[in-house]
Order: C-alpha cells, then structure tokens, then sequence
C-alpha cells in the first residue's frame, strides 16, 4: 500500500512539471532570444508607427496588421499595442524570395529588446486576408518576445499557414503570461 502511495505521488510530480513545461512552449522554445520588454505591472504598452510601405490607409498588409494587433490586445494578457510616432516598433512589409511569410528583427538594449521591425513578405505574399491576418499575428508575437512554439495549435508554432489560427491561442497567451 505504502509502495502504492509514493507511486501516485511520482506520478502526480512528473505530470505537474511536464503541464508547466507546456504551458508556456513559446517562450521555453529554442530560438527566443530570452530577452523581453521592461516590465513592472499592469500593462505593457508597446509602441508601433507604419514603415513606408503601408502608409496607404486601405493597405492589405496594414489591415492585416490593425487585426493582428487588435488580436493580441485581446488576448486576455498583459499587452497593449498603441500608436506612437516614436518609432519602437515598426509594421512593414518587404519583397524577398527567403521562402519566408514575414519576419521580425529584434532589436536587443543590454538586458531588454528596445524595438522591433516586423515584417510580412510581398513575394510570398498568402493572397487571403486571414493568410496576411495569421502573418502579422505570429510576427507580432515575436515583437513581443516569444519565439516559436512547438505546441499544436498555436499562432507560434513555425509551421505552413492555417486559417484556424490566425490570433493567439492557449499556448500563446501563456507565453506571454510567463514572459509578463
């Protein structure tokens, strides 16, 4: 019976640390730089203006990003995005045959990431808006500090466009919940 009991007990331990290890795969992944954004409480107000490519107002890849945004507000986590003039993170788009959808250069200080230029990609360009919604979104999640996870489903997990997660999911938010 004793015998029995600390099995249980093992069993029970082992399960915990492997749901806390998955809980939060985006940010434990093996590309996040391990770096984020300044961050005491509340909310973590990160700042954008638009590259010049998507000044026009009706912009395919500047709706995509307005949605992107506006999905991870919403995500329930500790992340606002605002506008700002002051240029700390740029939403761009770039025209480059690297197979890539979009991209995210990181901009590190000594110990926190200081701006981003995030990018989608005109030459492989997914031609739907839930496609370039998806993109900005998980380019976004860069910009703010998670790297790719190897959770299914989750907007950050590296893999081919899938309609069906196109904002934040579970393993998303918790990222960021580690990270914030």
């Amino acid at each position: 019976m004793k015998k029995r009991v600390t099995i249980i007990i093992a069993l029970v331990a082992l399960l915990g640390v492997t749901l806390s290890l998955s809980s939060a795969a985006a940010y434990n992944n093996y590309d996040n730089p391990a770096k984020n954004w300044y961050y005491t409480s509340g909310d973590l107000d990160l700042y954008y203006d638009w590259g010049d490519n998507l000044q026009e107002p009706t912009s395919d890849w500047k709706t995509a990003f307005n949605w992107a945004k506006t999905d991870w507000d919403n995500a329930g986590t500790a992340v606002d995005w605002s506008p700002s003039g002051s240029g700390t993170n740029i939403f761009n788009t770039y025209d480059d045959e690297d197979g890539r959808y979009g991209k995210c250069e990181w901009q590190f200080g000594e110990t926190y990431l200081i701006g981003n230029k995030v990018y989608g990609n005109l030459a492989n360009d997914p031609e739907t808006s839930i496609g370039r919604r998806e993109i900005a979104g998980h380019e976004l999640g860069h910009a703010i500090g998670l790297g790719h996870s190897t959770v299914d489903p989750a907007l950050m997990e590296e893999r081919e466009l899938d309609s069906d997660e196109s904002y934040p999911l579970t393993d998303d938010v918790a990222g960021v919940d580690a990270l914030y």
